[in-house]
């Protein structure tokens, strides 16, 4: 589920966007969620405290915007109509380009992958949504990992247009900054894809690789 919360700027009203991707039974916080957001406004954010005010929060769903909360009304709409299944239809295809729009960090044997070759992609897509269906709907998958494994690596990089791109950001449980840098930018793959359409749609939905929660590994299928 994605949602997009959109705030308003005091000093120069300014008006900006966040999203939030929520998985499973995590959809009964939700109105939490709008409750700490809108708090979180008036204490301030950031390194200058700078304050917002949260105007509305919409669900996006088959591309349309649903509005689910306004600040005049102060009501959330009801969360257990909120919920929708990912769909997929079948997609019979042996090219595919990925647009990576937020720096995709991922490792392989303990070492950061740079050039990211199509099984990379792969077995991060799914200890992704394995672990996801695991732990937010009580779900294991039934999956022949290591066959889709083996197949994914026959599939070539045909094209590819990245760059690496590091940020810091300043842990203060940790006291520390931390890199999260990653690889941005377009990478065409070839081969055998079909079997593998689902899992590549569900990653735009869910990231993929590490620290998906600070928004990293979003991408595009283009």
């Amino acid at each position: 589920m994605n949602l997009q919360w959109k705030a308003q700027k005091n000093i120069n009203l300014q008006e900006i966007e966040l999203g939030l991707i929520i998985i499973g039974d995590a959809i009964r916080f939700l109105p939490y969620f709008i409750f700490v957001f809108s708090e979180v406004g008036k204490v301030g954010v950031g390194k200058g405290r700078g304050n917002y005010e949260l105007q509305k929060v919409f669900l996006i769903k088959d591309g349309q915007n649903e509005t689910i909360y306004t600040k005049n009304n102060g009501i959330v709409k009801n969360i257990d109509k909120l919920s929708f299944e990912f769909s997929y239809k079948h997609e019979d295809t042996d090219r595919v380009t990925l647009h990576f729009l937020s720096p995709v960090r991922m490792k392989c044997e303990g070492k950061l992958v740079f050039e990211p070759e199509f099984h990379h992609l792969v077995r991060s897509l799914l200890r992704r949504i394995y672990l996801l269906s695991l732990f937010w709907h009580n779900l294991e998958l039934k999956l022949n990992f290591s066959d889709l494994i083996r197949k994914s690596e026959k599939v070539v990089v045909r094209d590819m247009d990245i760059k690496w791109f590091d940020w810091t950001r300043f842990s203060s449980r940790q006291n520390t900054k931390m890199k999260l840098g990653g690889f941005v930018g377009k990478i065409t793959y070839e081969g055998k894809l079909t079997e593998f359409m689902p899992f590549l749609r569900l990653g735009e939905l869910i990231h993929i690789g590490k620290n998906c929660s600070f928004g990293l590994g979003k991408y595009k299928i283009v």
